[in-house]
């Protein structure tokens, strides 16, 4: 049995299943992170999302709040061969109108899952406004 699960910027709902299967299985999976400007921390993240595994590349989507500024965002997300690919919308006051886009390499052992990766965070014209690191962690329980 494979466990995958795509994540970028803190909770997942992760699938569980056999890379051959056709059937989906979903997980839910807690995950915290933080931003980083080099090895310095600029800031916490969590988010919750629903997670499936499919045959190639699983995908999930969720809800993403800072708890440091109250940002908020609608995450979209894919992974293939432990390539995160995660895009955040903000849609809450803070950040309105910002995409967020993160890509990073992850584990999943067990029930654990650690990515590390860079982003940038762009507005609304797509000019870049900020960019760094994240790194992220998460259980996953199968629902």
């Amino acid at each position: 049995m494979r466990i995958l699960c795509t994540a970028v910027i803190a909770s997942v709902i992760c699938l569980f299943g056999a890379g051959t299967a056709s059937a989906r299985e979903r997980a839910s999976c807690e995950m915290t992170g933080e931003w980083l400007d080099g090895t310095k921390v600029t800031g916490n993240f969590v988010f919750m999302a629903e997670y499936t595994i499919r045959r190639g590349a699983d995908e999930f989507t969720g809800r993403y709040l800072n708890p440091t500024n109250k940002a908020q965002a609608d995450v979209k997300g894919v992974q293939t061969d432990g390539t995160w690919v995660i895009t955040m919308k903000y849609t809450g006051d803070v950040n309105k109108g910002q995409v967020l886009k993160a890509i990073g390499e992850g584990l999943f052992q067990g029930t654990a899952i650690t990515i590390t990766g860079t982003y940038k965070r762009s507005d609304a014209a797509s000019k870049v406004l900020q960019e760094g690191k994240f790194k992220m962690t998460g259980t996953c329980k199968p629902v």
